[in-house]
């Protein structure tokens, strides 16, 4: 094949995939052929955080009476148990991650499609079974500066 026909194919790969990628996201522009609407309908695209809305929430670990050497473990385990909490709500692609901001530890949590904030933080408080001799106590950064305790 010859430079001028492997460009030609490209090209057109692109105006397919942008044509295609059009359609998926403006399915209603097709709706005269239904076949094919039906089928790009059934496609399910997952909204994250951005694009459907939730909840943003970060907490501050409070690490006061901990040994420095178990601070990464405790922190890491408040971040799994509120990560088992959180797969309890349900949520499609939580995030929930330990980061280290100045020497503070916090842990951030990102639920897309919630819309009950103080239903979210009861949830995420709620202690079933967390038996351990590190505490990790969490302080919210939210505007209503309500505190959850870890234990």
């Amino acid at each position: 094949m010859n430079v001028r026909k492997k460009l030609k194919i490209k090209f057109a790969s692109v105006i397919v995939l942008a044509l295609l990628s059009g359609l998926i996201s403006y399915p209603q522009a097709i709706k005269f052929i239904p076949p094919v609407y039906n089928f790009i309908n059934k496609t399910k695209i997952n909204l994250g955080l951005d694009l459907q809305g939730g909840i943003h929430l970060e907490y501050k670990a409070d690490v006061t009476g901990i040994d420095k050497s178990k601070v990464n473990d405790a922190v890491q385990g408040a971040q799994n148990v509120i990560e088992r909490r959180i797969n309890a709500f349900g949520v499609g692609e939580p995030l929930v991650q330990a980061s280290v901001s100045g020497g503070e530890h916090r842990i951030i949590i990102e639920l897309p499609g919630v819309k009950d904030i103080e239903e979210a933080k009861n949830r995420i408080k709620e202690t079933p079974f967390w038996n351990s001799k590190k505490k990790v106590r969490l302080i919210s950064r939210s505007k209503s500066r309500k505190t959850c305790l870890i234990k």
